[in-house]
């Protein structure tokens, strides 16, 4: 039975002072291999989704373009694993990508096609004509970016335009027929998750000591849970010197919580579009 040493006010601040939370990410992904699990990119994992075993799907969403991602990038390469790194437009990185893909990696498209149609046109809600508008937009973005590197899945990214309309990105592949944008997936397949026991996403060290949700990689593996999506993002893992002297300031008046009682929603709060 694993114990837990990362969920401590020390664990916090040890963290952030010594910039080493990849540390902790070697030893969940360690502890994930000596407990039998098989470490998977997205794609690769969704095409042996029934097959018998224990899977630690890793994945890795690049909101922010920073030395965060090749540091994770060489610790998984040390470690003997592969992933998939979903980058978007703004965070793409020629080199890295290349290198990844030599290495056997899963490089996506991290999307954000309704966010910036918001941005663009400012609409006071999306409407059928707007979803079918970024549709076409999205394939044509897939298709560009399927000229710079071997795209074979996307994923939804976030932003303040989506909360704003509640509506998500990935509404414009619910319940689609993948061919038609020239891909295999999208990271939060409905089928896909229905295979998926735990879904783990990290956050900054001093919100639930770098969890978003409740669920955490020791917790997933002390239970065996059989197939577990770990969703980090590389900012989230190396700090630049700025979000370190941030992090301080934080602690030091108290901004940080030990624990989520979050739980994870596949694609919650786009549900009524879900049929479009």
């Amino acid at each position: 039975m694993l114990q837990r040493t990362d969920n401590t006010k020390k664990y916090i601040v040890q963290t952030v002072l010594k910039n080493n939370r990849l540390d902790m990410y070697k030893y969940y992904i360690n502890s994930a291999i000596n407990n039998g699990y098989e470490l998977l990119p997205v794609v690769e994992f969704y095409e042996r989704r029934n097959e018998p075993g224990k899977h630690l799907v890793l994945r890795h969403d690049v909101d922010y373009k920073s030395i965060s991602t090749r540091k994770m990038f060489e610790t998984e390469k040390k470690l003997g694993v592969r992933s998939t790194y979903y980058f978007r437009q703004s965070t793409y990185d020629e080199k890295l990508v290349r290198e990844m893909e030599e290495c056997g990696f899963e490089v996506g498209f991290h999307y954000e096609t309704i966010a910036d149609y918001i941005k663009e046109n400012n609409p006071e809600a999306i409407e059928q004509t707007d979803i079918e508008k970024c549709k076409e937009r999205l394939k044509q973005e897939i298709s560009d970016n399927k000229k710079k590197y071997n795209l074979k899945s996307i994923c939804s990214h976030g932003a303040p335009e989506n909360t704003r309309l509640n509506i998500s990105n990935n509404v414009l592949v619910e319940n689609a027929n993948y061919e038609d944008f020239g891909i295999i997936l999208e990271a939060y397949d409905k089928e896909m998750y229905e295979h998926v026991d735990v879904h783990i996403m990290d956050e900054n060290i001093r919100h639930g000591c770098g969890f978003a949700y409740k669920d955490n990689p020791i917790d997933a593996i002390n239970n065996q849970s059989r197939n577990i999506v770990f969703l980090a993002h590389p900012n989230h893992w190396y700090a630049t010197a700025l979000q370190k002297l941030r992090d301080c300031i934080a602690l030091l008046t108290g901004k940080y919580y030990l624990e989520s009682d979050r739980v994870f929603k596949r694609i919650a709060g786009a549900n009524e579009y879900n049929n479009m």
